[in-house]
């Protein structure tokens, strides 16, 4: 199985919100080589502007090395990605970052993990609400 986690799963992980745990069994999954855990630029894109809003540039800097160290494979856009994100934005009426979050899940036919109800508007996509 695959996974990508929406920036939701991620603040929800590390700030101990609900579905952290179901997170963490992922990442747990991951470990035992029985899952894939992917994460899109844009997730990183938003956690970058989030903590440095929150936290100031140096402790956002390590808040994202931290992040980056769970060891997800990052998933940047190439043509398959834009083509899968302008057709969701078309379609589904969802932001621009989520419709990247959604595309790069669809690309590798991963599961997206989220909290963000915007998601359920895009038919077709496989995904887990936490």
């Amino acid at each position: 199985m695959r996974y990508l986690l929406d920036t939701s799963a991620i603040l929800a992980f590390y700030q101990d919100e609900p579905g952290s745990e179901s997170v963490q069994g992922l990442f747990e999954a991951r470990d035992r080589g029985d899952v894939a855990l992917y994460v899109s630029f844009m997730t990183i894109f938003e956690l970058t502007y989030l903590s440095r809003r929150r936290m100031g540039s140096d402790e956002a800097f390590r808040f994202l090395l931290k992040v980056r160290m769970l060891g997800m494979d990052e998933v940047w856009p190439d043509e398959d990605v834009l083509g899968r994100a302008a057709e969701m934005k078309l379609k589904g009426g969802v932001s621009t970052a989520d419709a990247f979050i959604a595309a790069c899940a669809a690309s590798k036919a991963a599961i997206l993990v989220h909290r963000d109800p915007e998601f359920a508007r895009l038919d077709g996509l496989q995904s887990i609400a936490l």
